[in-house]
């Protein structure tokens, strides 16, 4: 079993920079389109484009030793694990990419 963690770091001092709501509020959305269990949210983009085999959208996937389990996905972060390595090692330099 091979795990893959991704967290965003000072997600609090991001959030609150300008100490305005409004800001507050358009981060904390941005923060979630990011990391998210939805069709719309990057992940789910990154995940598609390369064409990965995961539990993310649909809990009756049909299982693989390349299917990726999601163990969290929300709050700038997601958990996930698989039984080889290389498809956790694709979405890890995809989703590197996708971040820079």
């Amino acid at each position: 079993m091979f795990v893959y963690l991704f967290e965003a770091k000072s997600i609090q001092s991001y959030l609150f920079q300008s100490g305005k709501l409004k800001d507050v509020i358009a981060a904390s959305e941005r923060l979630d389109n990011l990391v998210d269990e939805t069709s719309t949210s990057i992940l789910q983009s990154v995940i598609a484009s390369a064409g990965l085999n995961t539990d993310l959208l649909d809990d009756e996937l049909a299982e693989s030793s390349n299917t990726i389990h999601f163990l969290r996905c929300k709050g700038g972060a997601f958990y996930c694990c698989a039984q080889t390595q290389a498809p956790l090692i694709r979405l890890r330099s995809l989703w590197t990419l996708t971040l820079q």
